[in-house]
């Protein structure tokens, strides 16, 4: 997976998609200035067919599988939403790897590839 991790996010959590192999990009760090507005967060990452991790909730909006007939403004653009308390997002990440793992290889059979997955305190939910 390629990840483009928002500044919100732990670093903690960064180390761990990395020991898990996968793509990750610290925005403020890697890709774009600190504060970048989130439609200039999302267009970098539609480019590339990212993933978005992230605790702001705007971007349930921005990223979000859209009915039948309406066009969709980011089309490559998948994301993992963190609604769980910032010091327990690793923790929480740790136990759903699998799953987020999972979901990803199967995304990518579909013709919709984007991953739309969101974490919270007790709970997952993969938005299809």
């Amino acid at each position: 997976m390629i990840l483009l991790i928002d500044e919100n996010v732990a670093v903690a959590v960064v180390d761990y998609f990395r020991q898990r192999g996968h793509q990750v990009f610290m925005l403020t760090r890697d890709v774009l200035a600190r504060g970048v507005p989130d439609l200039a967060i999302a267009a970098s990452g539609d480019e590339v067919g990212a993933i978005v991790v992230t605790h702001d909730k705007d971007f349930t909006l921005l990223v979000a599988r859209v009915p039948i007939g309406r066009r969709q403004r980011f089309r490559h653009l998948g994301r993992i939403s963190l609604f769980c308390k910032e010091t327990r997002a690793r923790r929480r990440v740790e136990r759903l790897i699998e799953s987020i793992e999972f979901e990803y290889d199967l995304a990518q059979r579909q013709r919709d590839r984007r991953l739309i997955f969101e974490i919270a305190e007790t709970s997952f939910r993969v938005v299809r």
